[in-house]
C-alpha cells in the first residue's frame, strides 16, 4: 500500500512556485508503458556487484557520490557552505508531486522486473532521486561551471541506478532533471539563495577544492 502521509514541505521555494513549476504526466498510453517496461527488463543486464553495492548505498541522499566526495562529505566541507547544501531538501515538492500523479511502481505491472531493492512506499513519479542528485549537480555547477560535464554524468549515474534497481521507469528519471532544473530557477528567484551562493563559492575558492 502507497504512503500518502507526507506533507509539502516548500521552504526555500517563494509563494507561487506550484503554478510555476510545470511537470507534465508521466506516459499512460499502454504503448508508452509496454515499452518503458522492456526498457527496465533489458537494464537488469547491468545488475553487477559493483552496480548493486552502489545502488544500495544510494538508498540514503548521503551516499550520492560526486568525483571526490559524497553528498554528506560535500555538505561538511567548509562551514560557509552548510546553508548552500541545504538547499537540496525539497522533497516536499517532490513528494507534491508524487501525490499529484501516483505512479504505480513498474514491477506490479510486469512482475519480470524483480526489484532488487524494496520498492518506496510512495509513487514513482517523478524520481526523487533523479531529483535531488541533480540538483547537488546544478548547485555544484553553480560553484565550479569546469565540472558540469562530470557533474550531470555524476546525477544521471545515480538516476539510472534507480532503473537498474527495478524501482523507477526512466520517464521517472527524465522529470526528475526537469523538476531539478525548475527548482534551481526558483531558488534564484531568493536573495538570500544567492548570499549563500556567494559565500561556498568565496569557501571552495580560498581552499581551492575541486570536486573531481
Amino acid at each position: 500500500m502507497l504512503n500518502h502521509s507526507y506533507r509539502v514541505d516548500s521552504r526555500y521555494l517563494s509563494e507561487g512556485w506550484i503554478d510555476r513549476i510545470k511537470v507534465p504526466p508521466p506516459p499512460s498510453s499502454a504503448k508508452e508503458i509496454s515499452k518503458e517496461l522492456e526498457i527496465l527488463i533489458s537494464l537488469k543486464s547491468l545488475r553487477t556487484v559493483n552496480t548493486k553495492n552502489r545502488i544500495l548505498e544510494e538508498r540514503n541522499r548521503l551516499n550520492f557520490r560526486f568525483g571526490k566526495y559524497s553528498f554528506s562529505q560535500l555538505s561538511a566541507l567548509d562551514a560557509d557552505c552548510i546553508n548552500y547544501f541545504d538547499y537540496v531538501n525539497v522533497s516536499g515538492v517532490v513528494f507534491y508531486y508524487k501525490r499529484k500523479f501516483d505512479r504505480i511502481r513498474a514491477s506490479f505491472l510486469s512482475s519480470e522486473i524483480q526489484p532488487i531493492i524494496s520498492n518506496p512506499g510512495h509513487p514513482a513519479y517523478p524520481s526523487g532521486h533523479s531529483t535531488e542528485a541533480h540538483l547537488i549537480a546544478y548547485l555544484l555547477i553553480e560553484l565550479r561551471v569546469e565540472f558540469k560535464e562530470r557533474a550531470l554524468k555524476s546525477a544521471q549515474e545515480i538516476a539510472l541506478n534507480r532503473e537498474i534497481a527495478g524501482v523507477h521507469y526512466r520517464s521517472d528519471s527524465i522529470a526528475g532533471r526537469s523538476l531539478a532544473r525548475y527548482i534551481l530557477k526558483e531558488l534564484k528567484l531568493d536573495t538570500k539563495f544567492h548570499k549563500e551562493l556567494k559565500k561556498c563559492r568565496s569557501a571552495i575558492k580560498k581552499k581551492n577544492i575541486s570536486f573531481y
